[in-house]
């Protein structure tokens, strides 16, 4: 685990990000835009992640995270030990990560719990705290009976999200002025 000094404006940044999302298990950790200091490396941190959903590869190697774990990120996304503090996390930017950052992207984390209640869910046209806008009703869930995750959009069936790994998620969750939005989704992080 990188253990480099961060300035303490950037620790509070991240700390002030975090915000509950009400009725759900899910919880904001993680909200930057391009201009935000310490966005650079977290941007560095959603390439690596959006690197390993292309392949479907799980963001957890040696029980430990393998992307998000640098010191800055403890307490919110992980522990001491580097180890996940969620069951699942959906990131969300507003530029491709394959791509470098332009004026105004912007790229969010929500951390999901598997409990037995609906870790995220967002009404149609349904106002985000990331000023965004939910297009559709979107709901991701944990279903212990099948130790999977799950993801409902809209109208559509619910679909069974990667078990094993982490996935780019294709359908639109959110939608910010007609900008498209990338989703990374990686669950069984604990």
């Amino acid at each position: 685990m990188q253990t480099e000094l961060w300035d303490d404006n950037l620790l509070e940044l991240i700390r002030d990000a975090a915000t509950r999302v009400a009725g759900t298990e899910t919880e904001l950790v993680l909200d930057l835009c391009v201009s935000d200091e310490g966005f650079e490396h977290a941007w560095r941190n959603m390439q690596a992640a959006y690197q390993k959903a292309l392949t479907g590869a799980p963001w957890i190697a040696d029980c430990r995270m393998s992307v998000f774990t640098d010191i800055c990120y403890q307490g919110r996304m992980i522990d001491a030990d580097g180890r996940s503090r969620w069951d699942a996390i959906l990131c969300l930017c507003s530029t491709d990560p394959a791509e470098a950052p332009q004026t105004g992207t912007r790229m969010v984390a929500l951390a999901l719990g598997r409990h037995d209640k609906i870790a995220l869910l967002w009404k149609s046209g349904a106002a985000l705290p990331f000023e965004a806008v939910a297009p559709v009703r979107v709901e991701i869930r944990f279903d212990s009976d099948n130790n999977r995750w799950k993801l409902r959009y809209g109208d559509q069936p619910e679909r069974e999200l990667d078990p094993a790994g982490s996935e780019l998620i294709g359908e639109k969750l959110v939608e910010t002025k007609g900008q498209t939005w990338f989703q990374v989704f990686s669950g069984d992080l604990l």
